[in-house]
């Protein structure tokens, strides 16, 4: 084989190790991380937190604010991630917020509220006007849209500290599992949500270097990892995505891989639904009404229609009942 034949197959390799399976069947976790660090300044204070208590619980607001989309990951429990979204998701919501026992778990929920807040938003006003219609109907569409959304806050100078945001789950997890317990009565083993936010994690960890590494983003000052992000996005990454296309295969690394870069109407419409999101939760939490359907605005998912909805309630079913 020749010097290029070779390279190319090394590409090749590379680039099917970088994609993971990652799908984003709302806005994507920097999204939610971006929103949060607006969020946390004013419900720290709320919470009666000191600068130093902030400082450490917000991993856990972090990690309430992604918790919902754990189980969509490799190696955790899609049902699971299928159920908070479209199964009485706001009876959940308010579930988290009054069963939290500590400060450490009122940020865990209160991430948790932010979650699904800015999913139904950025649904409703954002990614289904984009793709023109629900992601049941668009899939590809709205995965690339999502990424793309996550490339360009990634990419933004003020978005560096997305790479390494800080996650801490483990006060939240009794409370999610309460909550659970309360909502659906079904006991969801600790080792079911734990192992999905580690899965959750990990993926967290790597789509940065992903989106970079296959040309989706360029990173300020780092020009040897944009120029190899170059030639892979001009190389194997095309190749790759050919490749699954024709096999009509993994929906969601084809997703990464042609992550859409917003457009600057997109990119404000993203801000636009995170400004609305906040005065929607400071309402809600003054008592105010609170939204109705599934996260996903999909109608086709409304009274458990779909078939993640009805996959979701067959494995909630298959748990141990609370008596």
């Amino acid at each position: 084989m020749s010097w290029t034949g070779r390279s190319l197959v090394g590409l090749l390799l590379l680039a099917a190790f970088l994609a993971p399976a990652a799908p984003a069947e709302a806005v994507g976790p920097f999204s939610h991380f971006t929103f949060c660090r607006a969020l946390w300044p004013s419900l720290s204070t709320r919470l009666g937190l000191d600068p130093s208590q902030a400082k450490r619980l917000w991993p856990g607001f972090l990690a309430g604010a992604i918790a919902h989309d754990a189980g969509y990951y490799p190696g955790g429990e899609s049902n699971l991630a299928y159920a908070v979204h479209l199964l009485r998701p706001w009876q959940l919501t308010r579930a988290m917020l009054a069963l939290a026992r500590n400060s450490g778990e009122q940020a865990f929920a209160l991430g948790w509220l932010s979650h699904a807040l800015l999913d139904l938003r950025a649904h409703r006003d954002l990614v289904n006007a984009f793709t023109q219609g629900p992601y049941s109907e668009h899939m590809l569409a709205h995965k690339q849209f999502e990424w793309g959304l996550d490339c360009w806050l990634l990419a933004r100078p003020q978005g560096a500290w997305l790479w390494e945001a800080p996650l801490d789950w483990r006060a939240g997890l009794g409370l999610w599992q309460r909550a659970v317990a309360t909502v659906y009565g079904r006991l969801v083993p600790r080792s079911v949500l734990e192992q999905a936010m580690l899965a959750h994690q990990k993926q967290v960890r790597q789509l940065p270097y992903v989106f970079w590494l296959s040309g989706r983003l360029e990173r300020p000052g780092r020009w040897a990892g944009n120029a190899l992000g170059w030639v892979l996005g001009h190389s194997a990454r095309p190749l790759y995505v050919a490749w699954l296309t024709w096999r009509d295969q993994d929906l969601d690394a084809r997703g990464v891989l042609t992550a859409r870069w917003p457009l600057p109407q997109d990119q404000r419409g993203l801000l636009t639904a995170m400004a609305q999101s906040a005065q929607e939760l400071n309402q809600v939490l003054a008592g105010g009404a609170w939204p109705q359907g599934t996260l996903d605005a999909d109608p086709g998912c409304e009274e458990q229609g779909c078939d993640q909805a009805k996959q979701a309630r067959k494995w909630l079913d298959s748990l141990p009942a609370i008596r």
